[in-house]
């Protein structure tokens, strides 16, 4: 019986002893792919793994440094480094990490792994604006920074379009841009890339060429004294002050400046000549400008008083301004009559009869006592603060005279509305008169703004006339 025993007991031993060898020889294992920046799960690694290598295209995979092209490699387990470098004209396409997009950075691998980079040839266009003077046109479409890729040769139409008053540039590859021949298109921009470029807009605020001609008296600009003609240059949209010194030459007359102006318009490709008739003024540049001071002889014109106008049918005190404005020699006169009337001759003159607040209408009867083929406005002030305007109606002779001629002229309050009015509802003369028009003075700027004069006063202008005008206002 203790043989039995030690037979079955020998026998149990091998048995142990044969699976621990199968144990040894094949051990339990279980296999996991590479995992791109981050640990896996799994049991004990083994001691190697495969790493399955294949490039597609023009350049090298690089692993742990070295470049290992279309290659298996037997890594221990743990962190590798990849890097994918293409070749002179190719890009990096695609990266993948057993058939999964991946970054080429760095990898984790605790199992065999495929890793295969694709490359292709491209090149890339790249676009930089500087400025906000202009628009950078591709192919029509506006862009900014922006780049585009291409894989093949491409033909672009590039344009730096600038807005008015700046200057464009446009380069390629530090290189100032070029159309390439035939290839232009309409607008004559065409351009062939065909590797790696860098495309460059810039726009610049233009300068334009100002010329300032004292012509002999002393006049400042932007307050400085010029004696001597000045060049300046200037910026589209710059104010210039101008301001010349009168001069008296006697009691009623000044030798004043007026300034004849001449401005280059590009878009219509000439100049365009006028006169700013007073002594302070101001200008916006818009292109290259010549600006001569020419100096006349002004009449002063007379100082302002009081009259008066009758209000509700009672007689109320009025001042009267003359207007301080003009350059054109002011011959015109003014006197008060009594009962709201007014006469106003002489040659030229602009005259402001103050009216009481918030009247519902004025009424001015008219009558002329001479009419040397003149002209007549009368408006009413809407603004004369930020800026000056006036509105209402204006009468000349035309090849008719008037001696003797009675006429009414009706203002209504909407003609104060600043949107434009009803001419029919808020304005009216009678009789009707050959030679009359709708009248607007301004908006004009600050420097034509009339001192002491207030919005809903009474605006006459005046010439080679006389007339009694007498005012009635209702409230």
């Amino acid at each position: 019986m203790f043989q039995l025993m030690g037979w079955r007991l020998a026998a149990l031993v091998a048995a142990v002893l044969a699976v621990l060898a199968l144990l040894l020889v094949f051990p339990p294992s279980r296999q996991s792919g590479g995992q791109h920046g981050l640990q896996g799960g799994g049991v004990e690694a083994p001691r190697q793994v495969l790493v399955s290598a294949t490039v597609l295209g023009e350049g090298a995979l690089y692993v742990n440094g070295s470049p290992v092209g279309n290659a298996s490699l037997l890594l221990e387990p743990g962190v590798v480094s990849l890097e994918a470098r293409p070749a002179s004209g190719w890009r990096l396409k695609q990266l993948l990490v057993n058939g999964s997009p991946g970054v080429a950075d760095w990898l984790r691998i605790r199992g065999n792994t495929s890793v295969t980079v694709v490359f292709w040839r491209g090149f890339e266009v790249r676009f930089t604006v500087y400025g906000l003077g202009g628009k950078l046109y591709v192919n029509g479409t506006p862009v900014g920074n922006a780049s585009l890729v291409f894989e093949e040769p491409v033909l672009l139409f590039v344009e730096a379009v600038p807005l008015e008053g700046f200057n464009a540039s446009l380069s390629v590859n530090g290189e100032p841009f070029k159309p390439c021949a035939g290839c232009g298109g309409a607008a004559g921009v065409g351009y062939r890339f065909d590797s790696d470029s860098v495309v460059e807009a810039r726009f610049q605020r233009r300068l334009y060429r100002v010329v300032v001609n004292p012509a002999g008296g002393h006049v400042y600009v932007n307050g400085s004294r010029v004696d001597e003609p000045v060049e300046l240059a200037l910026p589209y949209n710059s104010t210039l002050l101008l301001r010349g010194e009168i001069i008296p030459l006697d009691e009623k007359r000044d030798q004043v400046p007026v300034w004849r102006v001449s401005t280059f318009i590009e878009k219509a490709g000439a100049w365009l000549n006028y006169t700013l008739n007073t002594p302070n003024a101001s200008l916006v540049v818009r292109g290259d400008t010549l600006i001569d001071a020419a100096w006349l002889v002004g009449y002063r014109s007379p100082r302002g008083g009081v009259g008066g106008v009758l209000y509700g049918g009672v007689e109320v005190p009025a001042r009267v301004e003359a207007s301080k404005l003009y350059v054109i020699p002011f011959t015109g006169n003014y006197s008060y009559l009594g009962n709201g009337t007014w006469r106003f001759w002489g040659g030229l003159g602009t005259f402001y009869v103050e009216l009481p607040r918030n009247w519902s209408r004025v009424v001015l009867r008219v009558n002329v006592r001479e009419d040397l083929g003149g002209y007549a406005a009368f408006t009413v002030v809407l603004k004369n603060d930020e800026y000056f305007l006036a509105r209402g109606d204006s009468w000349e002779s035309g090849l008719e005279r008037y001696t003797g001629s009675q006429f009414t002229f009706t203002f209504y309050r909407c003609i104060l509305d600043a949107a434009n009015p009803n001419w029919e509802k808020c304005f009216q003369i009678t009789p009707k008169l050959p030679f009359t028009g709708h009248l607007q003075w301004g908006p004009s700027d600050k420097g034509r703004i009339m001192p002491g004069v207030q919005a809903g006063w009474l605006r006459i202008d005046v010439s080679d006339l006389d007339i009694e005008v007498q005012v009635l206002v209702e409230p």
